[in-house]
């Protein structure tokens, strides 16, 4: 397949990016996304190192803790095997609130998708998607697709690793240390500024200083990569 063979061949995570639009737009499929996700008893946190899904999507769907409240989220964490969205999820006898979170996912078109979750490093799981506006994924291309999720994870982990092991000795200071801790926890800014009694622009000042530090694009990767840069505990 030269899809995967040419992000086999790649040397940065925006090639990896490039390459998967490409093939995602001639199937009609739009959306794509790499994960990785570590959990500690109930609490779990979410890295996204490589999407195409919208900044606001992804940045809502940490805020509202969706995560907790997901149901193919959690069932990503007890399956091995791959599954289509609707197939697995009966949204009809969903809560109001899980119907909610896909009916938002639907307005950033995302209204099925295909996810196959995947062993990885370092105590994470992951977990690789594809999603657009359509109904259906054929047999010949859930194939197609579990043999590119799998090569996309497994460049996108080594990859990953390799930033990491270059990376300059990043500093937080107590305070971003504080606020991204119970950001991992799920705690939106109104409530860390609660806790720690501070204004929510101040909390967002230090997630936003954080995330310059490391290099990061959204609150669950700055969150993500500080736990594994061992910059916070939990």
């Amino acid at each position: 397949m030269a899809t995967a063979l040419a992000i086999q061949s790649t040397t940065d995570l925006h090639a990896v990016s490039i390459i998967a639009e490409n093939f995602v737009q001639k199937h009609d499929i739009d959306k794509f996304a790499v994960a990785y996700i570590r959990q500690e008893g109930v609490e779990a946190t979410e890295f996204v190192p490589l999407s195409n899904i919208s900044e606001e999507f992804l940045e809502m769907y940490a805020e509202r803790d969706y995560f907790l409240l997901d149901p193919l989220a959690q069932y990503c964490l007890q399956t091995r095997t791959p599954f289509v969205w609707e197939e697995a999820l009966s949204l009809h006898e969903q809560p109001p609130i899980v119907r909610r979170i896909y009916s938002e996912a639907a307005e950033f078109g995302m209204a099925n998708g295909f996810s196959m979750p995947v062993r990885t490093f370092e105590g994470l799981r992951g977990t690789v998607t594809f999603a657009g506006p359509r109904a259906s994924f054929g047999p010949q291309e859930r194939m197609e697709l579990e043999v590119l999720g799998l090569v996309m994870h497994a460049r996108v982990a080594e990859l990953c690793r390799q930033i990491d092991s270059y990376m300059i000795d990043v500093k937080l200071t107590d305070r971003e240390q504080e606020a991204l801790k119970w950001g991992a926890m799920g705690k939106t800014s109104e409530e860390i500024a609660n806790i720690l009694g501070l204004t929510k622009r101040t909390i967002d000042q230090h997630f936003e200083n954080a995330a310059r530090k490391l290099g990061t694009t959204n609150r669950v990767h700055t969150v993500v990569k500080a736990f594994r840069q061992n910059l916070i505990s939990l």
